[in-house]
Formats: structure tokens, C-alpha cells, sequence
């Protein structure tokens, strides 16, 4: 089984228990950790489009929380550059 086989695999796994349970922190971490936290990843490792479709707003709130911890951090850095 190569990598991509896996992540498909695991991905539509978790596409399952967000199905029918709704997602979570563990879901989003469990992305996170495969390296698959974004839909070009996943179309990259041959994930199916329906398993796309329902991991969707998991992902998007991925990517706002990164956006949101960047912001912190230039915020942070600016405030101690100016001390």
C-alpha cells in the first residue's frame, strides 16, 4: 500500500465519523497530523471528492485558525519590537 493509498484510506475514515458524529478537535488533528489539512493536499494524495465534500468545513476552520494564530503572532512580535 503506498502513502497516498493510506491517506485516502484514512481520510475517508474520518469522513465517516464526521458523518456521524460531527467533526472535532480530534478530526482536525488527525488532518493536521497525516499532512492532509488542506483539499489540494488531499486531491494531491487521491482522496475522493465525496470524502472532500464532508471534511470541507473542517478544513476551512483549519486554515482560519492558522490564519488566525499568523495574526497573533505578527501582532505579538510587533508589540515586543516596539518595548
Amino acid at each position: 500500500m503506498s502513502k497516498s493509498e493510506f491517506q485516502a484510506g484514512y481520510v475517508c475514515a474520518l469522513s465517516c465519523i464526521v458523518t456521524g458524529h460531527g467533526s472535532d478537535v480530534a478530526i482536525e488533528e488527525a488532518l493536521s497530523a497525516c499532512g492532509l489539512d488542506t483539499v489540494a493536499k488531499m486531491r494531491k494524495a487521491g482522496v475522493d471528492d465525496y470524502d472532500i465534500k464532508i471534511l470541507k468545513p473542517t478544513l476551512k476552520y483549519i486554515r482560519d485558525r492558522k490564519r488566525r494564530k499568523m495574526s497573533y503572532s505578527r501582532i505579538h512580535k510587533s508589540l515586543i519590537s516596539t518595548e
